[in-house]
Protein backbone atom coordinates (compact mmCIF):
# COMPACT_ATOMS: atom_id res chain seq x y z
CA UNK A 1 0.00 0.00 0.00
CA UNK A 2 1.28 3.59 -0.38
CA UNK A 3 0.43 7.06 1.01
CA UNK A 4 -1.76 9.21 -1.11
CA UNK A 5 -2.95 12.41 -0.81
CA UNK A 6 -6.72 12.99 -0.76
CA UNK A 7 -8.56 16.11 -1.19
CA UNK A 8 -11.06 16.99 1.70
CA UNK A 9 -13.17 19.62 2.50
CA UNK A 10 -15.52 20.79 5.17
CA UNK A 11 -19.04 22.93 6.16
CA UNK A 12 -21.25 23.72 8.62
CA UNK A 13 -24.93 23.36 9.02
CA UNK A 14 -26.47 24.14 12.18
CA UNK A 15 -25.71 21.77 14.60
CA UNK A 16 -23.06 19.68 12.37
CA UNK A 17 -19.77 19.42 10.69
CA UNK A 18 -19.63 17.26 7.61
CA UNK A 19 -16.44 16.60 6.45
CA UNK A 20 -16.01 15.42 2.55
CA UNK A 21 -13.22 13.50 1.85
CA UNK A 22 -12.95 12.67 -2.06
CA UNK A 23 -11.45 8.84 -2.77
CA UNK A 24 -13.19 6.62 -5.12
CA UNK A 25 -12.87 3.39 -4.67
CA UNK A 26 -12.76 2.52 -1.00
CA UNK A 27 -12.27 -0.84 0.89
CA UNK A 28 -14.73 -0.35 3.99
CA UNK A 29 -13.26 -3.35 5.52
CA UNK A 30 -9.69 -1.73 5.97
CA UNK A 31 -10.57 1.40 6.72
CA UNK A 32 -10.61 2.94 10.60
CA UNK A 33 -12.50 5.89 12.14
CA UNK A 34 -11.98 6.68 15.53
CA UNK A 35 -14.43 10.05 17.26
CA UNK A 36 -13.98 11.51 20.10
CA UNK A 37 -15.16 14.37 21.90
CA UNK A 38 -11.81 16.41 20.49
CA UNK A 39 -10.23 14.28 18.16
CA UNK A 40 -10.94 12.53 14.65
CA UNK A 41 -8.64 9.80 13.53
CA UNK A 42 -8.80 8.32 10.29
CA UNK A 43 -7.57 5.49 8.25
CA UNK A 44 -9.01 4.88 4.82
CA UNK A 45 -7.66 2.27 2.11
CA UNK A 46 -8.87 3.13 -1.58
CA UNK A 47 -8.48 2.35 -5.44
CA UNK A 48 -7.12 -0.32 -4.35
CA UNK A 49 -3.37 0.66 -3.53
CA UNK A 50 -3.75 3.93 -1.68
CA UNK A 51 -4.07 4.61 1.43
CA UNK A 52 -5.32 8.32 3.40
CA UNK A 53 -4.30 8.94 7.18
CA UNK A 54 -6.06 12.32 9.31
CA UNK A 55 -5.49 12.91 12.50
CA UNK A 56 -6.88 16.22 13.94
CA UNK A 57 -7.49 17.42 17.08
CA UNK A 58 -10.76 19.20 16.41
CA UNK A 59 -11.89 23.36 16.30
CA UNK A 60 -14.30 22.36 18.90
CA UNK A 61 -15.79 19.81 20.97
CA UNK A 62 -18.21 16.72 19.31
CA UNK A 63 -21.17 14.25 20.64
CA UNK A 64 -19.03 10.90 19.55
CA UNK A 65 -22.31 9.00 19.82
CA UNK A 66 -24.12 10.94 17.31
CA UNK A 67 -21.46 11.23 14.65
CA UNK A 68 -21.56 9.01 11.92
CA UNK A 69 -19.77 7.93 8.78
CA UNK A 70 -20.86 7.05 4.96
CA UNK A 71 -18.69 5.43 2.50
CA UNK A 72 -20.27 6.94 -0.52
CA UNK A 73 -19.42 6.80 -4.28
CA UNK A 74 -16.99 8.95 -5.11
CA UNK A 75 -16.31 10.01 -1.08
CA UNK A 76 -16.41 9.71 2.58
CA UNK A 77 -18.15 11.77 4.22
CA UNK A 78 -18.22 12.04 8.26
CA UNK A 79 -21.18 14.39 10.03
CA UNK A 80 -19.54 15.45 13.09
CA UNK A 81 -22.59 16.62 15.74
CA UNK A 82 -21.04 20.16 17.51
CA UNK A 83 -20.98 19.81 21.27
CA UNK A 84 -22.44 22.92 21.71
CA UNK A 85 -23.69 25.90 19.03
CA UNK A 86 -20.59 27.52 18.32
CA UNK A 87 -19.04 28.29 14.91
CA UNK A 88 -15.65 26.73 13.56
CA UNK A 89 -13.37 28.81 11.37
CA UNK A 90 -11.75 25.18 11.16
CA UNK A 91 -11.84 21.85 10.94
CA UNK A 92 -8.66 22.06 13.04
CA UNK A 93 -5.05 21.16 13.77
CA UNK A 94 -3.39 18.08 12.50
CA UNK A 95 -1.85 15.91 15.04
CA UNK A 96 0.17 13.85 12.41
CA UNK A 97 4.12 14.13 12.26
CA UNK A 98 5.14 15.24 8.38
CA UNK A 99 6.37 11.74 8.15
CA UNK A 100 3.21 10.58 7.97
CA UNK A 101 1.43 12.92 6.06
Amino acid sequence: KKKALCRYDFFQQGPQVTLSIYAKKVHPEQCEFQISATRLKLFICFDFVNTFALDLELAGRVRPGECKVEILGPKVEIVLKKGDGSSWTELGNSLMAEDDA
